[in-house]
């Protein structure tokens, strides 16, 4: 069973300032001070045993001389993590709002050491065990857009990872170079990205919309050892069917067009994308996921939830087999942390195909 346990405290704490920030677009906050908060990080997975940190992070206004109304507030974060199996994470996302949100440049950049499970890529593997492999990466992710309109906003995304495989099993799919970035990969990618939001609140929208859908081009003129284009859409709506009854619905969709190296590659399971299948159970190529989310009312902060969906890999661009489906459901749990800004403690029962899990996290899934 794929196990998962977060205590983020950082999410609630710096998340607050942006949402009241985000619920008052006509008002103008003199305060434009920055803020400084520092917070312990705690959490423990099969792949990481327990792991335990310091996270700082720093908020504050672009606009600090001539604050306009509705300016975000941005934010940096630091974290810097250790774990019982000697693995080292640090990493520093950022969310930057210029004057009036013209402008928002957000993204991550990171250095991890890891552990992960390997099940091999496409539906052949199915009865596979998987296996074991560590792997050392930087990671910078970035987006810089400009909005358009209210809930629009237009850019281009850059993304750059260096793959090292530190240590494989002998004799393995990875050992034996079944695949492409076996040996480890660069990948280097830039492109568009559109996003749309019109979400009543982010944390746990009871209407509106949340869409993405960006294009990376991955090439040798930005140093990537494969060249693969990768297209990604993720796309989320939410229906009030009562003042405290929401169904939620969510599709997602990936494919990656080239020599794509197995770390690139889409990856189905994990808390967001198909619970019920540990992240990378499946993967291949392309992946599409539909999964949707019913969301009730139980007893006073405790909310509880009702969820299910499908998905599939390929190996060909849009061309799934429904041989190949794999669906999972599952029930779960939500508590109210905080009320204003509509955080929750989420606890998930799910099921997939000879597979479960649960997960404690904070935040919905989508």
């Amino acid at each position: 069973m794929h196990q998962c346990f977060w205590i983020t405290l950082i999410l609630t704490t710096f998340c607050s300032e942006a949402i009241q920030a985000q619920e008052k677009p006509d008002t103008i906050d003199t305060d434009r001070k920055g803020r400084i908060f520092g917070l312990p990080v705690v959490y423990s997975t099969p792949e990481t045993d327990w792991a335990f940190g310091l996270a700082g992070i720093y908020s504050f206004h672009l606009d600090k001389r001539r604050p306009q109304p509705g300016t975000n507030v941005s934010q940096f974060q630091l974290a810097l993590v250790y774990t019982l199996n000697q693995q080292l994470l640090f990493y520093l996302p950022f969310d930057v709002f210029t004057s009036g949100n013209a402008y928002r440049i957000n993204g991550e950049i990171g250095y991890y050491k890891y552990l992960y499970y390997y099940y091999g890529a496409g539906n052949d593997y199915k009865d596979y065990e998987g296996e074991i492999y560590r792997a050392d990466f930087p990671r910078i992710r970035l987006n810089f857009m400009k909005r358009y309109g209210r809930h629009m906003y237009l850019g281009l995304r850059y993304w750059l990872e260096h793959y090292e495989l530190r240590e494989v099993v002998d004799n393995g799919l990875l050992d034996r170079k079944t695949v492409a970035g076996a040996d480890g990969s660069f990948s280097a990618g830039i492109g568009p990205v559109l996003q749309l939001d019109s979400r009543d609140v982010i944390f746990y929208p009871k209407k509106g919309q949340l869409l993405e859908a960006s294009l990376l081009f991955n090439t040798s003129w930005l140093g990537s050892d494969y060249l693969f284009t990768k297209f990604l859409f993720n796309g989320s709506r939410y229906f009030p069917l009562s003042p405290r009854m929401v169904l939620a619905v969510n599709a997602y969709l990936e494919t990656n067009l080239g020599d794509t190296p197995f770390n690139q590659m889409a990856l189905l399971g994990g808390t967001k994308k198909l619970r019920g299948y540990y992240e990378g159970r499946y993967r291949d190529k392309s992946l599409i996921i539909l999964q949707t989310e019913l969301r009730f009312p139980v007893w006073k902060r405790f909310k509880g939830a009702i969820f299910g969906g499908a998905g599939m890999v390929s190996d060909q661009p849009f061309a799934f087999n429904t041989e190949h489906l794999r669906p999972a459901f599952g029930a779960g749990l939500r508590y109210l942390a905080l009320k204003k800004e509509q955080i929750h403690i989420r606890l998930d029962l799910a099921w997939g195909q000879r597979s479960n899990a649960y997960y404690l996290t904070i935040g919905e899934a989508f």
